[in-house]
């Protein structure tokens, strides 16, 4: 019977107590895994990963009228953990109680009141995939609560789906082929193609760290 909880696939996974004994049940004859020691420069992100994973895990399971103070005292027991271990962190890096959130930072002028900046649409911890589905928020609101809030723009453009060969076609058909090498003297010179016209079907964008596609 096929291993549910370890479908066949690529993994960046370490390796657990738990996950070593699920391993070590797989059915030899049907199924094989591949371990290797993590690269040492690799270790820490994976580690972070890890126990991120498992401290969010444990968070989410502190519910109830009280269950902000029971979160906020995990957290502080982690940290003093870390904290003991000589790891430069300091007392000053607990979380204060009830918990806050920084939310906006601006430069204040004579005279003027200070106003809080638009947020973006989307957390700025996350990312998102726009898809132009229905009931998504549109790619154009999207980028102006964005953009005003972003240190730089690495990335903005437009781009149009290019049609994809029936199969059969004779398009498919020469794509199927093996390639043959031509030499530079008798290559066909390329011209560069026509800009299409109209309005944007599709974007890429990036945006405080975020990338964006519709």
């Amino acid at each position: 019977m096929p291993d549910s909880r370890l479908p066949p696939g690529l993994y960046e996974r370490l390796v657990s107590l738990a996950l070593e004994r699920e391993i070590g049940q797989l059915d030899k004859d049907r199924r094989k895994a591949w371990t290797e020691p993590p690269e040492p420069v690799e270790l820490p992100r994976l580690l972070s990963r890890y126990v991120s994973e498992l401290l969010q895990l444990a968070l989410q399971s502190q519910t109830g009228k009280d269950a902000e103070t029971k979160q906020l005292d995990l957290c502080r027991k982690v940290l003093d953990q870390l904290i003991q271990a000589d790891t430069g962190l300091i007392s000053d890096d607990h979380l204060k109680q009830p918990a806050e959130l920084l939310t906006a930072l601006v430069e204040t002028q004579a005279l003027v009141a200070p106003k809080e900046p638009t947020r973006a649409a989307i957390p700025l911890g996350t990312g998102d995939l726009l898809v132009n589905a229905r009931g998504e928020p549109g790619l154009g609101p999207v980028l102006q609560s964005e953009i005003p809030s972003a240190d730089r723009i690495d990335l903005l453009c437009a781009f149009t789906p290019a049609s994809t060969p029936r199969p059969g076609s004779s398009t498919a058909t020469a794509a199927s082929r093996p390639p043959t090498s031509v030499p530079p003297s008798r290559r066909p010179r390329m011209e560069r193609p026509p800009q299409p016209s109209g309005d944007r079907q599709a974007c890429s964008v990036k945006a405080q760290g975020k990338y964006f596609r519709c």
